[in-house]
C-alpha cells in the first residue's frame, strides 16, 4: 500500500503490523494524516468553542424547550385504530410471542423523483410503533452520592433529589393519557390501583408505593403501557408472590386483581396535579426534565438503565406561600403530549433523535474516528467538568435536544449513549428525522457532484442505490462513502436511474394493516432535500493533532468499522464494488485497494473463517461460491419455467414475472435475518446455558428444501396477469 508524505514524520510500524483495524494513512482507503489532523482541528474548534460558551435559557423557556416543541410539533399524535385490524407479523418461536410487544406497522412512502419515464419513483421505508410491551420498564436505585455527569445538577436549575418523585408521577400521566388513546380505539384497558386517590396526599402515596399499574389484553397477551416504570426493588419484593401465582392460576394479571381496584384514566387531572406541586414547591425545570426521563423509559439496547435518587418526603421540599409563575411551556407540553408520546413509542425513535448531535453529513465514513477523538477531546471526557462542558455545547449547537440529553445526563444515561452515538451510532428512523426537521443520515442528502461528467461521488451512487431499490434497508452506518468513480462502473439499472434526479422529494405516512391495507398517519411532508458537498480539508498540522497522533488507534477503529459496514452493505446488493476513482490507476493498484482491511466484509470473515491479511493470493470463500450457484440455478429455474408457459410471444412479460416471483422470495428469505437478530436480543443467556437449543438458528423447510421450477409453476398464472392484459392471458 502507498504512503503519503504528510505519514513520513510517523511511525506506521503499529498499523503495518496489527491487522485489525489496519490501513496506512494516506494509502487510498485511509486517508493522510494531514487529513485527518485538519478534520480533527476543525472539529474540535468547534466543539470547544461551542462548550465554552454560556447555556442560559430564560425563565418560560427552560431547556429550550419551546425549540423541542417547535421540532415536535411535524410528528403525528399517537392514534389507535381496531387492534384487531393491524397486521402482526407471526413469531417463529412461542417464547417471541410471549416476549413480544404489540407494534403498529407503519410505512413511510417516500416519493424520489418527478421524472415520468422512471419505473421507481417510490421508496417505502419501514418503521414501527410500540403500542404495548409486555413487561415494565426498569429503573435502578441510586444513593446519595451518585456520580453525576455534571456537577450543575447538585444546584438550580435542577435537583436531582426531587427527579423520582416526578418522573414515577410523569410515569403515571402519561400512562393515563395512552390508556384513553388505546380506549378511543374500543379496547378495553385496564387502570388499576391499590386504592382510589382522592387527594394530593393519596395520589403520592400510591406514586409512592408503585401500587398501581396500566395494560390491556388482546389475544390472550398481556401488553402494559410503554411508559409504565417500576424501581428494581419493587420488582425484587414482588417477584415471588407472582411468580408463585403464575405457577397455579397460569395468569399473572389475577394477581394484581386480586390487591387492586380498577379505576379511571385522567391525564388532564393528574397533570394539573403535576404541575400545580411543581409551581407550588419551584420545582418547573424538573418538571419537564422528569417528563423526559419518563418518555426515554421504554427500553433500547443502546440505552442504560435510568438511576433515580431515593424518595424525598414532601416536609423537605421548599415550600413558598405564593407559588412560582407557570411557564407558558408546560400548556404547550399538554397540547402536544400525544406528539410526544408517539416520539417516546418509535422503536429506536428516541436514540434517533438524540443522534442528531453526533451527525456530519460533509463527513465521510473513512474519517468518522476523527471527528470521535476531536469532540472527545475538546469535551476533555471523563475528567472533571465535562458533563458541564457536553451539555453546554449541545445546547449551543443544537438547543431542541438540550432538554432530552440533559434527561440522560440527570438520570445516569448519558455517558454510556455518547459512546455508542458519537461512533457508529444508533440505527436511524428515517421518518421520525423527517417528522422533526432533523437531518440524521446521508440518505435524506442530495450531495453536490464536483468530479465532472464523467464521474459520480461514491456518496450520489450509494443514494441512489438506496432510493431505487425498494427491497434494501438503510445501512447502519449514516455517514456518506468516500471517493468517486466512472459512471461506466455503474451497474446498468443504476446508469438508467441517474437522470432521473433522485432524492428526498415528498412523503406519505400510513399504518400497515391487514391484508397489506394502508390506513394515512399524520400529513404528508414536503420539505425536499438538503443539498449538501463533501468536506475536503486543507493541510493544516497543529500542536493540537499531538492528542491526535497519541490516539489514532481508536480513531482507525472507528473509521475502519463504519467504512467495512458500509461497502459490505452496497457489495450485498450490487454484488461487488470496484474501488476505480477514474484516475489512472492501474489494475493491480485498484484490486490492492479492494483487499484493504477497511474493505473487507466482516460478516463474510466470521462466518467462512476467512482472513483476509493471510495472503494477497487468497481465493473466494467456497460457501460464497456455493450460495451463487445455488441463487444462479433457482434463478434459472424459474425464468426457463416461466419462459415455457409464455412462449416466444411474451417474452418481455416472462422476465417480468420472473424477477417479481424471484424478488417476493429473496425478500422474505432477507427478513427472516430480522427475526433472527431480534430473537437473539431477547435471548435468555441464562436458559440458553442450559439448553443450547434454544439459540439454535431457525432452519426452515420452505428455504432448505425450496423446488424453484414448481414454485415458479404454481405463482405463475397470478404474477403473470400482473404485466399482460387479459386478452394476452386468454391467448397462451
Amino acid at each position: 500500500m502507498v504512503q503519503d508524505e504528510a505519514a513520513s514524520d510517523y511511525s506506521l510500524s503499529t498499523v503495518e503490523s496489527n491487522p485489525d483495524p489496519g490501513g496506512v494513512f494516506g494509502d487510498g482507503v485511509c486517508p493522510s494524516l494531514a487529513t485527518h489532523e485538519s478534520v480533527y482541528n476543525a472539529v474540535k474548534n468547534r466543539w470547544v468553542r461551542a462548550s465554552t460558551q454560556e447555556a442560559t435559557w430564560s425563565d418560560d423557556d427552560p431547556y429550550h424547550i419551546r425549540s423541542f416543541l417547535e421540532r415536535v410539533d411535524g410528528v403525528p399524535p399517537l392514534r389507535v385504530s381496531n387492534l384487531d385490524g393491524y397486521y402482526r407479523r407471526t413469531p417463529h418461536h412461542q417464547a417471541d410471542q410471549v416476549k413480544a410487544n404489540f407494534t403498529i406497522p407503519g410505512i413511510m412512502r417516500l416519493q424520489t423523483t418527478d421524472a415520468p419515464n422512471c419505473s421507481q419513483p417510490m421508496k417505502d421505508i419501514e418503521f414501527n410503533v410500540s403500542l404495548g410491551s409486555s413487561t415494565w420498564s426498569t429503573f435502578a436505585e441510586a444513593n446519595d452520592e451518585i456520580e453525576l455527569m455534571t456537577s450543575s445538577f447538585r444546584k438550580s436549575p435542577c435537583r436531582l433529589k426531587h427527579l423520582r418523585r416526578l418522573v414515577l408521577g410523569w410515569s403515571y400521566a402519561l400512562s393515563c393519557r395512552w390508556a384513553e388513546i388505546v380506549q378511543a380505539s374500543g379496547q378495553e384497558v385496564a387502570v388499576l390501583h391499590q386504592a382510589n386517590w382522592s387527594s394530593e396526599e393519596a395520589f403520592w402515596k400510591m406514586i409512592k408505593d408503585e401500587s398501581w399499574q396500566v395494560h390491556f389484553t388482546h389475544e390472550n397477551q398481556v401488553y402494559y403501557s410503554p411508559f409504565m416504570i417500576k424501581s428494581e426493588g419493587w420488582i425484587t419484593s414482588h417477584q415471588y408472590a407472582i411468580t408463585i401465582f403464575t405457577l397455579f392460576l397460569c395468569d399473572a394479571d389475577k394477581y394484581y386483581s386480586l390487591s387492586t381496584k380498577p379505576a379511571l384514566a385522567n391525564f388532564s387531572k393528574v397533570f394539573d396535579l403535576l404541575l400545580r406541586f411543581c409551581t407550588r414547591h419551584l420545582l418547573l425545570p424538573e418538571f419537564f426534565v422528569a417528563m423526559t426521563i419518563a418518555v426515554l423509559s421504554p427500553p433500547t439496547f443502546r440505552r442504560p438503565l435510568p438511576k433515580l435518587m431515593p424518595w424525598i418526603p414532601s416536609p423537605a421540599l421548599e415550600i413558598t406561600t405564593s407559588g412560582g409563575t407557570v411557564p407558558p411551556a408546560a400548556y404547550e407540553v399538554f397540547d402536544r403530549i400525544d406528539q410526544i408520546l408517539m416520539l417516546g413509542s418509535i422503536i429506536e425513535g428516541t436514540d434517533s433523535f438524540l443522534s442528531e448531535a453526533s451527525f456530519d453529513p460533509s463527513l465521510p465514513c473513512n474519517i468518522l474516528g476523527a471527528q470521535y477523538m476531536a469532540i472527545f477531546s475538546a469535551l476533555d471526557i471523563d475528567n472533571e467538568g465535562s458533563g458541564d462542558r457536553f451539555l453546554t455545547a449541545i445546547c449551543t449547537l443544537f438547543p431542541h435536544l438540550t432538554l432530552f440529553w440533559y434527561a440522560a445526563a440527570a438520570c445516569g444515561q448519558a455517558r454510556e449513549m455518547m459512546d455508542e452515538i458519537f461512533s457508529l451510532g444508533p440505527p436511524v428512523c428515517i421518518p421520525l428525522a423527517v417528522w422533526t426537521h432533523s437531518v440524521q443520515t446521508a440518505w435524506q442528502v442530495s450531495y453536490v457532484s464536483g468530479n465532472g461528467e464523467d464521474c459520480i461521488s461514491r456518496a450520489k451512487e450509494f443514494s441512489l442505490l438506496f432510493l431505487t431499490r425498494p427491497e434494501i434497508i438503510q445501512p447502519l452506518p449514516r455517514a456518506p462513502p468516500f471517493g468517486k468513480t466512472p459512471i461506466r462502473n455503474l451497474s446498468l439499472v443504476l446508469r438508467e436511474h441517474l437522470s432521473h434526479g433522485h432524492r428526498f422529494l415528498s412523503a406519505k405516512f400510513y399504518e400497515r394493516l391487514q391484508n397489506n391495507d394502508l390506513r394515512e398517519m399524520g400529513k404528508e411532508w414536503t420539505g425536499g432535500a438538503k443539498s449538501v458537498r463533501l468536506q475536503t480539508f486543507v493541510s493544516e498540522t497543529t500542536n493540537d493533532a499531538v492528542s491526535y497522533r497519541d490516539n489514532w488507534l481508536s480513531a482507525f477503529e472507528i473509521s475502519s468499522n463504519a467504512t467495512r459496514y458500509l461497502y459490505a452493505w452496497y457489495s450485498r446488493y450490487e454484488d461487488g464494488m470496484w474501488l476505480d476513482e477514474g484516475n489512472g490507476k492501474s489494475l493491480e493498484e485498484i484490486r490492492n485497494l479492494n483487499k484493504h482491511p477497511w474493505m473487507q466484509n466482516l460478516f463474510e470473515e466470521e462466518s467462512e473463517g476467512g482472513n483476509s491479511h493471510e495472503s494477497p493470493e487468497r481465493t473466494l470463500g467456497q460457501l460464497a461460491i456455493a450460495r451463487w450457484r445455488d441463487e444462479v440455478v433457482q434463478d434459472a429455474a424459474t425464468v426457463a419455467a416461466c419462459l415455457r408457459r409464455t412462449g416466444k410471444r411474451n417474452i418481455p412479460a416472462a422476465i417480468r414475472t420472473h424477477q417479481d416471483i424471484r424478488y417476493d422470495r429473496v425478500k422474505a428469505i432477507q427478513k427472516t435475518a430480522l427475526s433472527t437478530i431480534r430473537m437473539m436480543h431477547n435471548t435468555d443467556w441464562a436458559k440458553a446455558a442450559e439448553i443450547l437449543a434454544s439459540v439454535a438458528l431457525p432452519r426452515e423447510d420452505w428455504i432448505l428444501k425450496h423446488d424453484a421450477e414448481l414454485h415458479a409453476e404454481d405463482v405463475f398464472d397470478d404474477v403473470f396477469r400482473r404485466h399482460t392484459a387479459p386478452a394476452a392471458t386468454a391467448d397462451l
